[in-house]
């Protein structure tokens, strides 16, 4: 059977789990008080998380938005995404 590999939270979920060559990363969230400052929140918390397992940005592979009000700040999240990871060329 393959190891599997934990990184726990204070919570009742883990933030990642490595499962062969996988892992599965789950509920990195963002604080602040606007969406810019979330979203890079966010992708610093997912970055250390990453880093746990030796990887980066480009190797993610699927990103979900969850987003509380549904005014879409589609710009916001394209442009984050940009700076987030250039080297996926998202335009």
């Amino acid at each position: 059977m393959t190891e599997t590999r934990r990184i726990g939270t204070p919570f009742s979920y883990s933030s990642a789990v490595a499962a062969g060559d996988f892992v599965f990363l789950a509920m990195h969230r963002g604080s602040g008080d606007d969406f810019a400052t979330q979203f890079d929140s966010t992708f610093s918390h997912l970055r250390k998380t990453q880093a746990e397992f030796d990887l980066a940005l480009a190797d993610v592979v699927k990103v979900n938005v969850w987003l509380k009000h549904m005014v879409s700040p589609t710009a916001e999240i394209n442009n984050g995404m940009k700076l987030a990871v250039p080297k996926l060329g998202i335009r």
